[in-house]
């Protein structure tokens, strides 16, 4: 006869589920204080926040009376580093506030974004804005402020003008008069780099303007 087939072993019953408690909640990044801030300041200025204060700051809510002074650290960290992508997700952010949209400061920084991007009409129309708010700046911010805001209006009206290849002429009698403007404040402060700087752009424009009125001057 065949051989009977040895018994089944019998499987093992696994065992019950230990009742377990709730999934500890993951741990909330740490947020920067004031305290922080004032400690970051000079960092953000140089470009060297360290990852974890970047993310600090980061982590401070909109609604926090520091939101403003964290992505503005934020925002000279990432401009100091070189980090456009960074810059503009702060300036995004800082421009988000409705109050922060007529901060004389941050809308000249963004006419300086447009301008590098070449957006010349969204830098005219930021650096106009901050023109209109200037005395909204410190005493000390003034004159430098001013500078910047005649500068990148000079350079936007000028961008406007080699960009239509010689066409939009009242973009160019714009650029004069920007940098005409510019270089009257410049020498307030007796800064020669300056002046030069602008009589260099004058000279140019002003020569293209008298070979397009025919040699007239």
């Amino acid at each position: 006869p065949p051989p009977r087939p040895s018994p089944v072993e019998p499987v093992a019953a696994l065992p019950a589920p230990q009742p377990t408690g709730p999934e500890p909640a993951p741990e909330s990044p740490a947020v920067a204080d004031a305290a922080a801030l004032d400690r970051w300041s000079p960092d953000a200025f140089a470009g060297r926040l360290a990852p974890d204060a970047r993310s600090q700051l980061a982590s401070v809510p909109s609604g926090s009376d520091d939101y403003t002074r964290a992505q503005t650290l934020l925002f000279l960290d990432a401009k100091a580093r070189s980090d456009n992508s960074g810059r503009d997700r702060a300036m995004d952010a800082l421009m988000a506030v409705p109050e922060n949209r007529y901060n004389p400061a941050l809308l000249v920084e963004l006419a300086e974004i447009n301008v590098q991007k070449r957006q010349w009409p969204a830098a005219l129309e930021a650096a106009r804005k901050a023109e209109q708010q200037w005395a909204r700046l410190p005493s000390e911010l003034v004159w430098s402020r001013k500078t910047m805001m005649y500068e990148l209006q000079a350079l936007a009206h000028t961008g406007q003008f080699y960009d239509s290849e010689g066409d939009d002429l009242t973009a160019l009698d714009a650029a004069i008069r920007d940098w005409e403007r510019y270089q009257r404040h410049v020498a307030t402060r007796s800064r020669q780099e300056l002046e030069a700087r602008a009589e260099k752009n004058l000279a140019r424009l002003r020569e293209i303007r008298t070979r397009l009125d025919g040699g007239r001057p």
